[in-house]
């Protein structure tokens, strides 16, 4: 039955917008592919989609009605506009940092495999608590949404985080290391009507990636974890896959570049005050010394002059007598 097109509510108006502000050009391409398709989904651009309600995932309608296609198709379904939003947004900013990082085709295989694995463990959780409490109603909770999927990458992106770095979980300032547990139980408590096990479902499946079995899956993608952190600040590329390594380096080289020569032009300008100083000092030094000079010589000459003059100003005054006296005396000796 021909289904008709839903018209853009206030979400994807709001979707839209931080779009923009992020910058379309900014965005990986399978990030923003991602979220096109979601957003398309939604707004039943395309012709045979199922509803929600046939899309969405169950233990009852996949064991019991061998519907395995939901599997495959719930994450991508949402109940309404805000439902896409708050997870596209939340999506965005996770995969646009694991996507510089891997690269187009290494995202592509990470949700995929995260697509798979979060419906198949939400239908493991609901049967075993359906067990555990003796309450049916978990193998008849149909859910959907990609919120599984973004659990699972909150866990991936907060594992490359520094040890000891925080994170902002609504209000509330936690440790990276705890901050996905921290707010499942947030949004439980205040949304109460999402799917707890599917959130859980994806806490569980980046466990396995980051610490499991999962990891060897890829050795490209499992590289990722096994290597030394990352630094939590990144650097968003647009343009086709296959430049945006090259791009990275570039800039990561221009960078290292540009701080080398700003330490070399502080070094120049440190030599350069050193050296005035010198030049200075050795200056004021030659100054104090001919100063010294000066002064010592004059005091001399101002020493002689003074004994000197007395006996030139003896002589002057001498009279004919006298000196005919010094001679007679002189001669009588």
């Amino acid at each position: 039955m021909f289904r008709r097109r839903r018209s853009p509510g206030i979400g994807i108006l709001l979707l839209a917008a931080q779009l923009m502000q992020t910058g379309v050009q900014y965005i990986p391409p399978v990030t923003l592919g991602v979220i096109a398709i979601n957003t398309a989904i939604y707004l039943r651009l395309f012709t045979g989609l199922p509803s929600v309600r046939q899309a969405c995932i169950s233990y009852v309608y996949v064991w019991y009605g061998k519907d395995w296609r939901r599997i495959f198709l719930s994450p991508f379904f949402h109940l309404d506009d805000m439902h896409l939003y708050y997870n596209m947004v939340s999506f965005l900013w996770k995969s646009m940092s694991l996507e510089t990082r891997l690269g187009s085709s290494g995202m592509v295989y990470l949700l995929s495999v995260f697509s798979v694995l979060t419906s198949v463990t939400l239908l493991i959780l609901d049967y075993c608590l359906s067990v555990l409490l003796n309450d049916l109603s978990y193998l008849h909770t149909c859910a959907a949404g990609f919120s599984g999927v973004i659990f699972a990458l909150k866990v991936v992106t907060t594992y490359n985080l520094p040890s000891g770095s925080m994170t902002s979980v609504f209000l509330f300032r936690v440790p990276s290391s705890i901050a996905y547990w921290v707010e499942l139980v947030v949004i439980q408590l205040l949304v109460p009507s999402v799917s707890f096990t599917g959130h859980l479902a994806g806490i569980i499946v980046g466990l396995l990636y980051v610490k499991g079995p999962l990891k060897y899956l890829d050795g490209s993608v499992g590289n990722l974890v096994r290597a030394n952190p990352v630094r939590p600040s990144y650097t968003y590329n647009s343009g086709t896959s296959g430049r945006r390594t090259q791009t990275v380096q570039r800039e990561d080289a221009e960078l290292q570049a540009a701080l080398q020569e700003s330490l070399n032009d502080i070094r120049r300008r440190q030599h350069t005050s050193d050296a005035s100083t010198r030049h200075t000092s050795d200056a004021s030094t030659r100054h104090t010394s001919d100063a010294s000079t000066r002064h010592t010589s004059n005091t001399s000459t101002r020493h002689t002059s003074n004994t000197s003059t007395p006996s030139n100003d003896e002589d002057n005054h001498l009279t004919n007598e006298d000196i005919r006296q010094r001679r007679l005396r002189h001669f009588q000796n």
